[in-house]
């Protein structure tokens, strides 16, 4: 007995069977395996065929310049400086504490008593909007 033939035999005995579906057909439900890779065939066939029509080449063109022109046309934005921790530190300092409570809930009070590391990771939801150019106002908004 050839010893890659014993091998091989161990290693089929060994692997768990994994459980193909049948495959439904215009011919109904196919479970052999040459059947299943006979009906992908035809269906990679059917989904991968060339264009019936010739090309046009002036068409192509047009899509491409379209395309190029919309990819030379965007605008593009400069970063804004990012802020610090001490300029959060500084605008929350200037809050009046008495001013009416805005549509968060939070009183002006309990701003001004953020921590250090609260203030920390407000200063990179600020960056990160910045960075990404939006800014939704969803912070503190007094009434005054």
């Amino acid at each position: 007995m050839d010893i890659n033939t014993l091998y091989d035999m161990n290693r089929n005995l060994s692997k768990k069977a994994i459980p193909i579906p049948p495959i439904h057909d215009t011919d109904g439900i196919n479970d052999t395996p040459f059947v299943k890779a006979n009906v992908f065939k035809h269906i990679l066939e059917i989904s991968f065929q060339e264009n019936p029509e010739p090309y046009c080449n002036l068409h192509i063109n047009d899509v491409s310049n379209s395309i190029n022109s919309y990819f030379n046309n965007l605008r593009t934005y400069s970063t804004p400086d990012l802020i610090s921790s001490q300029e959060v530190i500084n605008l929350i300092k200037k809050i009046n504490p008495r001013k009416a409570i805005g549509p968060d809930g939070d009183p002006n009070k309990a701003v001004r008593m953020l921590t250090l590391n609260a203030v920390t990771h407000l200063t990179k939801i600020f960056n990160k909007c910045l960075i990404l150019q939006t800014f939704r106002m969803l912070g503190k908004c007094s009434y005054a």
